[in-house]
């Protein structure tokens, strides 16, 4: 069960992280650039993510129930705080300078 856990947890902080660097990147560019790169981005961790769960769940004596949870606690604070962090970035851009 700590396995389960445990790989649940590395692949959903690994998913953060790619997140935040993305989220980063994207940062530099501005309007529809900004948006393209930030979604791209969303669509090639998904699926990645479904590989890598994938594979997971084929090879290794994983718990299903343990490793989704732990996995999909910590996919759910990600999204949110990327989300959140986007639109404060497409806020902040879109605000006309004095």
């Amino acid at each position: 069960m700590v396995l389960s856990i445990g790989l649940g947890a590395l692949v959903g902080t690994a998913y953060g992280l790619s997140a935040y660097a993305t989220l980063r990147y994207a940062a530099q560019f501005q309007g529809t650039a900004f948006m393209q790169i930030f979604m791209g981005g969303m669509v090639a961790r998904i699926v990645g993510l479904m590989i890598v769960v994938g594979l997971i769940a084929a090879l290794l004596p994983i718990k299903p129930l343990p490793f989704l949870l732990a996995l999909v606690l910590l996919l759910v604070g990600t999204v949110i705080a990327e989300v959140r962090e986007a639109l404060r970035m497409v806020n902040k851009s879109s605000t006309p300078a004095p």
